[in-house]
């Protein structure tokens, strides 16, 4: 994303995105005066929205500014879908590894659960939110990612 532009094109894309969808997502009453979401559609908005947001910013700035392939930033190979599944399974194993540490530690009760589990409502809930969480971390890997691997110099191979 432009060498030492990096950090200030980053803060820039993510005020820009963040900024621009707040007016909408309080007028559709997705969120609240502080930005807090409202509900579980106020926490689905909250989480797809400005992330969606910023990973179209990302791919048009590395696409028709920068001129590159998405390939340059990992978005490529024979093995793609597996490489994001992986990606996505071990960092669902490391937050599971940190939920089980802070039950382990005493810092909530596993009992409290079973309301939420009980409840097919609840479990719906949870489950939309795990997705769009997957969505959001992605798109949050995608941007740290487009911002680490610099453009390619031109080739001086004929």
């Amino acid at each position: 994303m432009g060498g030492a532009l990096v950090p200030f094109l980053g803060i820039a894309f993510v005020a820009a995105t963040v900024i621009s969808l707040t007016a909408a997502l309080q007028s559709a009453h997705f969120v609240d005066a502080q930005e807090n979401p409202i509900g579980l559609s106020g926490f689905v908005a909250f989480l797809l929205l400005p992330f969606g947001a910023l990973s179209i910013v990302v791919v048009a700035w590395i696409r028709f500014v920068e001129r590159r392939p998405l390939a340059s930033i990992g978005l490529g190979g024979a093995h793609r879908l597996q490489t994001f599944l992986g990606g996505q399974l071990a960092g669902v194993a490391m937050v599971t590894a940190i939920v089980a540490g802070i039950w382990i530690a005493g810092g909530f009760d596993m009992l409290a659960l079973g309301g939420a589990l009980g409840s097919l409502g609840a479990i719906g809930s949870i489950a939309v939110l795990l997705a769009c969480f997957a969505v959001q971390s992605g798109i949050e890997e995608f941007f740290s990612v487009a911002g680490c691997f610099p453009p390619s110099p031109p080739s001086s191979v004929s």
